[in-house]
């Protein structure tokens, strides 16, 4: 009797974690559509802020594996189509990031990014209206997302920058030792804003 208790309680566990995945998947498929088309622009060049408007550079560097690290795995992780969403106000578009391979050699074995793998840089410069914005990030591969509501002053210029929070699992090259580290997968997304985390 105590073994089908256990049983149910671990099936019920399941069923609640595929749920909040399942919830999470909806949310960056609906955030991934744009509903306003005029909330930010592209910026090329540091020209100056307009009065009523701020800048605002969003980047975000992260480790990934080789394509071809997990045999079974069907994402898109060391390729060029793996993306990040962006939604600002409604107004929506998947990015695609600077890809090169990276081998960082540590002493360390638990530092997360040590190993061979892709490193993804996205950077993004836009310029948007001053006041409260809500910002929303995803990753669709990992099914990871972040909201955050943000106010930019008038005639600034801000940086958000985004960092990974890499998942525990076994590292590449170091069997048995488990930790924090890109071969995993991303567990969540941390944000600075001009440094300070929000």
């Amino acid at each position: 009797m105590k073994r089908i208790r256990t049983f149910s309680w671990l099936w019920i566990a399941c069923i609640a974690l595929l749920a909040g995945c399942s919830g999470t998947g909806e949310l960056i498929k609906q955030r991934s559509v744009s509903l306003h088309p005029d909330v930010y622009r592209e910026v090329q060049d540091k020209t100056p802020v307009p009065s009523g408007y701020a800048d605002l550079r969003i980047s975000f560097s992260v480790k990934t594996h080789m394509s071809s690290f997990h045999v079974l795995e069907n994402g898109t992780k060391g390729t060029p189509d793996y993306v990040v969403v962006l939604n600002i106000d409604g107004q929506a578009e998947k990015l695609k990031g600077a890809m090169t391979e990276e081998n960082t050699l540590d002493e360390r074995p638990r530092t997360p990014e040590t190993g061979n793998g892709i490193r993804y840089r996205f950077r993004k410069d836009l310029r948007l209206t001053a006041g409260n914005h809500k910002v929303f990030v995803a990753v669709p591969d990992d099914d990871v997302a972040v909201e955050v509501e943000i106010r930019l002053e008038d005639g600034t210029r801000s940086g958000l920058v985004l960092e990974p929070v890499y998942a525990t699992g076994v590292r590449e090259k170091h069997f048995g030792t488990r930790g924090p580290n890109f071969c995993s997968h991303l567990s969540g997304i941390r944000m600075l804003m001009n440094g300070k985390p929000l």
